[in-house]
């Protein structure tokens, strides 16, 4: 699996971020379960945009 692009954001000084990662393959919800189970993150969730 290849990340194509990496983007970082934040909500407003000292606020929650948000990490978006563009993949060149759809996820395996094997490891969106993972990333959950950690603990670390609020929220997982994969998106999947159409684009031509």
């Amino acid at each position: 699996m290849n990340i194509a692009n990496f983007t970082l954001g934040r909500s407003g000084v000292g606020q929650d971020a948000i990490a978006i990662l563009y993949l060149d393959q759809r996820i395996d919800p094997k490891v969106v379960d993972t990333l959950e189970a950690t603990g670390l993150f609020q929220q997982v969730k994969p998106l999947q945009f159409d684009v031509a």
